[in-house]
């Protein structure tokens, strides 16, 4: 079988704010961080990309970088999704006031990897 017949999921793009609506690290980061989000809302590594593959692309929004360093810092982190479902409307208001985050669900940081970092719980 020649390597053209094989059934392969398609590579997800290696920058994400490339192919999504995006907004700057500066409020991705505000809204991330933010005391009201809770604890599930934030997914990483493995379970950050099943969130992304299985979340339609026109309600995925990335963050892109807002500087040299931010870009630095974005390529070279594990893959971070935020279920924006879950932030509070206050925050989503507050954080991004020059943004529009309605029709989004979805807050992608980092790039994604076809070969997530593997937990011990795949082992278990």
């Amino acid at each position: 079988m020649s390597h053209t017949d094989m059934d392969i999921e398609p590579q997800a793009p290696a920058q994400l704010y490339t192919s999504h609506e995006s907004i700057p690290y500066r409020i991705g980061a505000r809204i991330r961080d933010h005391d009201a989000l809770p604890g599930d809302a934030v997914a990483e590594g493995a379970a950050a990309y099943t969130r992304y593959s299985e979340t339609p692309d026109d309600e995925v929004v990335a963050v892109h970088p807002d500087g040299f360093a931010t870009a630095v810092h974005l390529s070279s982190m594990r893959m971070m999704t935020v279920a924006l479902d879950a932030v509070p409307q206050t925050v989503l208001t507050t954080a991004s006031a020059e943004t529009e985050l309605a029709s989004s669900t979805l807050l992608v940081f980092g790039r994604p990897s076809r070969t997530p970092t593997h937990s011990i719980q795949e082992y278990c």
